[in-house]
């Protein structure tokens, strides 16, 4: 049960712990113990709360403050980053790398101390603490001050704080920190965002992860960084590190967190269509979903003998997402204006991306309404 704490879906972690519950004080020091594992530390903090924790309370308060100075460094961290980043894709992708990883392990402290207390109210003062309303934070701050050791919590909440600006740290420290990070995905956002940087020590850093890190996207990334290739010179070389720098432009995916951009650059394929080549024929059925690097594609709707042009679709957004979504035969041909790069999500890829992140999933809900209404307009 205690491996199964792991599982990608919410609901089955969620079942998992209460079944842990049962157990009682038997299955406490296991599941404080699953703590210890990334994979495991968010389902081992709800199996905590369905079980008598008062004999390891000083032990979970202990992993609470530990997560609490993690959270701060990675805080520092970020501001640092967000300040010299501007609009540098890469940079701008390690700075939210670094906020995601930052919010990351102060919520699941603030979690673990509502183990301990009241995880209800915890939960309510964790969904004000990000509201830009003050009056919504002044009372995430008060239900926190009222239910918990009110000296563990204080300094994570300057996280939340609007207008934070603690003291930076230098910037190329800043980057070999997150260059040796433990966290590969940070590693890899670094890597990506020290390409040009010409500090020696960075440079042998990246040589190092180059050669001999353990996660592969982490040694692409920082052999890129090296050689100083540039993003999507080449369809054919597009590393994780480029689809994800490329879908963080596209509105289906802009609200995903760094994090969960790699899990959808993973299952994206690359395709290439040459001039008036079909990518999809009206009538048939659709299982792919292609979002579009370069090139244009005309969308064309068939009604007896006259083709209407329903639109011209362009790099960063995306065709074929209503066959997909709905299992209904294509709505219109799509063929492609000069040569034409995609990258391409099959129907079942993309049903566990909406199943799983919910921001997607609200984000396909608009633009189905707004490609309805540009079918409406055109063929109305």
């Amino acid at each position: 049960l205690v491996g199964a704490l792991g599982d990608r879906d919410p609901l089955v972690r969620e079942a998992v712990a209460a079944s842990i519950g049962v157990f009682g004080s038997d299955a406490l020091e296991a599941a404080v113990g699953a703590l210890d594992d990334p994979a495991l530390e968010a389902g081992a903090i709800l199996a905590l709360t369905h079980l008598p924790v008062a004999p390891q309370a000083d032990i979970i308060k202990h992993r609470a403050r530990a997560r609490i100075e993690q959270a701060l460094r990675y805080h520092d961290r970020w501001l640092a980053v967000d300040h010299w980043a501007g609009e540098h894709e890469s940079a701008r992708l390690l700075a939210d790398s670094l906020k995601q990883e930052s919010r990351r392990h102060g919520i699941n402290a603030l979690r673990l101390l509502g183990a301990l207390a009241d995880r209800e109210a915890f939960e309510a003062a964790i969904a004000s603490l990000d509201s830009s309303d003050q009056g919504q934070w002044a009372n995430a701050v008060e239900i926190l001050d009222s239910v918990s050791d009110r000296h563990i919590v204080r300094p994570l909440l300057r996280m939340w704080e609007p207008g934070d600006d603690s003291a930076r740290v230098d910037d190329t420290a800043v980057l070999l920190a997150s260059l040796r990070d433990a966290e590969p995905w940070v590693r890899a956002c670094a890597a990506l965002a020290a390409q040009g940087v010409k500090a020696g020590e960075v440079a042998s850093t990246l040589a190092a992860l180059a050669r001999d890190d353990p996660d592969e996207t982490v040694r692409d990334a920082a052999a890129n960084a090296l050689t100083g290739d540039k993003p999507m010179q080449k369809l054919e070389t597009l590393s994780v590190m480029e689809r994800i720098l490329f879908l963080k432009r596209v509105p289906l995916f802009a609200d995903l967190a760094p994090a969960e951009l790699k899990q959808v650059a993973s299952i994206t394929e690359e395709q290439l269509f040459h001039d008036e080549e079909v990518l999809a024929e009206q009538g048939e059925p659709g299982d792919e979903l292609y979002i579009i690097v370069s090139g244009e594609v005309l969308v064309l709707v068939r009604k007896g003998d006259h083709v209407t042009e329903l639109a011209r679709r362009s790099s960063g957004q995306y065709v074929g997402e209503m066959a997909v979504i709905s299992e209904a035969p294509r709505m219109a041909r799509l063929v492609a204006v000069g040569e034409v790069r995609t990258l391409c999500i099959g129907q079942k890829q993309f049903e566990v991306v909406l199943r799983e992140r919910p921001e997607t999933s609200m984000a396909v809900m608009r633009m189905l309404c707004e490609r309805l209404r540009e079918r409406d307009s055109a063929t109305g």
